[in-house]
This record gives structure tokens, sequence and C-alpha cells, in this order.
């Protein structure tokens, strides 16, 4: 019987494994879910007008689709292989740059997962490994070029998640997982020596 975390985020060797085993538009679809941390929902709600490109700068405007007004809730900016490949999809003149289900998406990714030899996971996950790593990776203010401060990551991973309140990413600074089980280890192990 596992441990029930609030957080349960892929470990760096499933990513690893799970690449090379995504196919087609679900390709872009994880990978996109993953590098931006944006929800399933407002992935599979993506069209081409949402892309954008000015002055050598490409973005995404994502919709908040519980937004009564339709407004843009958020710009992000993906790693440039993802945005050509949904710039490719938008050129293919769907109504929607991802023309599957939130059911199909799961449900893929369960497929892929086994293909790949890794515990299954949901598309949910990959949101929660964005936010994860981004508050284990050292971030940089992009006006001073200085580091960022604590409550200003916090800041910048709720408005890259879309939530309006920072006490809601307050989890994703705390050890989870495998993590979690190291460090316990680590304790362990130094409580340990003092019985040698």
């Amino acid at each position: 019987m596992g441990l029930k975390h609030d957080v349960d985020p892929l470990l760096d060797w499933e990513w690893a494994a799970l690449q090379p085993q995504l196919r087609g538009d679900y390709r872009a679809f994880f990978q996109l879910l993953m590098i931006t941390g944006i929800r399933t929902s407002e992935a599979l709600a993506l069209r081409a007008a949402d892309l954008w490109t000015a002055g050598g700068r490409s973005g995404i405007v994502v919709r908040r689709l519980k937004r009564p007004d339709g407004r843009a809730d958020r710009l992000i900016v993906p790693h440039s292989g993802i945005f050509a490949a949904l710039e490719a999809m938008g050129r293919q003149h769907r109504k929607r740059l991802f023309g599957f289900s939130r059911t199909a998406a799961w449900k893929a990714l369960r497929r892929f997962c086994r293909a790949a030899g890794i515990r299954p996971i949901s598309p949910h996950q990959l949101r929660h490994t964005y936010a994860v790593l981004f508050t284990r990776t050292r971030q940089l203010d992009p006006v001073s070029g200085a580091p960022m401060t604590a409550l200003d990551m916090r800041i910048q991973l709720a408005y890259n998640l879309g939530h309006t309140n920072t006490a809601t990413v307050e989890i994703y600074f705390r050890p989870h997982g495998h993590e979690l089980a190291m460090r316990t280890a680590s304790v362990g192990e130094t409580f340990g020596a003092w019985f040698d």
C-alpha cells in the first residue's frame, strides 16, 4: 500500500522513459502540459488564434474556461520546439489545436506509460511536476536578472498555473514523494550513527 501525497510529481527517469513513447499530437500536448503547467482543459481549448509572435518572441494566450467574459487569463511562453509544433498544428485549419477529448488524452497517456514501463500517471500529474520543478529550480527575475525572492516565486508560480491566491501554490514548495523519502532516510542515517 503506497503513501498518499497531495502532489505526486514524475521522477526524472519516468519522464525520460515516457518521452520516446509519446506519439503524434499527443506528444506536443503532453510536452505542453509538462513544460508550462497549464490545465488539461486549457490546453484542449487552445486555438490557432491563441498563438502569438511579436518582436522575436512567441507565446500562448491561455483562456481560463471558467471566466464568463472569455478574456485571456494569462500569457505563457513555452519552449520554442513546442511552440513550433503548435504553430504547425494551427496551420492545419482546425477549430482547436488538439482534436481529442480529455478522456482520449487520459487513455493515451496510460498506454504510453505502459509502453515506457512506468507507473500509470494522469495528465494532471504533469502540471504538478511542472510546479515542483519550478520551485526546485533557481529562478531569475526577468527584469533585474537577480534571483527571485521566495515571495516572487510564489507569485510567479501562481500566475503560471492560473491561480489567484499564492496560498494555493504553497504545497509545491514542500518535499513530496520520492524527495520526502530521501530526506527521511537521510535523517534516519544521521540518527542511526548515534547508536553505533
